[in-house]
């Protein structure tokens, strides 16, 4: 089942990693292509707490997810490196892994 089907009688169920597609900011708003819930796709620390409940998910472990995916992201560049990513393609792309949320995220 990919995230675009649903099968008679079945829930729709996202891959953990639908909308994860990093774009620099002079190319697109940090703005989901899905909702975080019903009504914001923003990108926020605040928006996901916020929403944590529609997912099953307690404050704690929403920001216990939270502060995991800001550790594993927050060694972009490196990875970017490693696979033979050039200076100026990294520091295109530093806006879309780079903002004030990963500080506070990490702080978590």
């Amino acid at each position: 089942m990919n995230a675009s089907s649903k099968p008679s009688g079945a829930a729709w169920v996202l891959f953990s990693a639908y909308d994860l597609n990093p774009v620099p900011t002079d190319i697109k708003a940090r703005v989901l292509t899905a909702n975080i819930d019903l009504d914001e796709g923003t990108c926020s620390l605040d928006l996901l707490e916020e929403a944590s409940e529609y997912f099953a998910l307690t404050l704690a472990q929403a920001r216990a997810i939270i502060e995991e995916v800001a550790t594993v992201t927050a060694t972009w560049r490196e990875a970017a490196r490693s696979v033979g990513g050039r200076s100026a393609e990294i520091n295109r792309m530093a806006s879309a892994f780079e903002y004030e949320d990963l500080q506070r995220a990490l702080a978590l």
